[in-house]
């Protein structure tokens, strides 16, 4: 599991990822580019992700609590905030 506790990624290009399970906690990921990434059972607690791109991400499990999604593209599977 990946301690991304309080990490700046803002800007980032991340096709692809494998974050399975990682503590995304008040990180910074504003502007990031997340298509296709694996975010089950992520722990995202007040991540910042405005204008990120969450196409095609999987979310199954993922704690969203307080997560920020101003302007967010997120068509994404596995979790009830998913458009599809």
């Amino acid at each position: 599991m990946a301690n991304l506790e309080n990490a700046i990624l803002k800007n980032s290009v991340l096709l692809d990822a494998n974050l399975d399970s990682a503590n995304l906690t008040n990180a910074d990921l504003r502007n990031t580019l997340l298509a296709d990434a694996n975010l089950s059972n992520a722990i995202l607690k007040r991540a910042d992700l405005s204008n990120a791109v969450l196409t095609g991400v999987i979310l199954s499990g993922a704690d969203l609590e307080n997560v920020i999604l101003i302007n967010t593209i997120l068509n994404c599977v596995g979790h009830p905030i998913c458009t599809s």
